[in-house]
């Protein structure tokens, strides 16, 4: 389980965004990445990046 961090998305979130996210393609691998944990460092990364700038 990942940890729960202030950053993360909300399942409502997630609901709208998981839309959005293409879907992996047919024939290769399956994807072995959790794409709500992924989209869930993005808010954090963008907020260090933007205290940086």
């Amino acid at each position: 389980m990942n940890p729960s961090y202030p950053s993360n998305l909300t399942l409502q979130q997630w609901e709208l965004l998981s839309g959005l996210i293409p879907q992996p393609k047919t024939g290769g691998r399956k994807r072995s990445v959790d794409m709500q944990a992924m989209s869930d460092d993005k808010p954090l990364l963008f907020e260090r990046l933007r205290q940086i700038v």
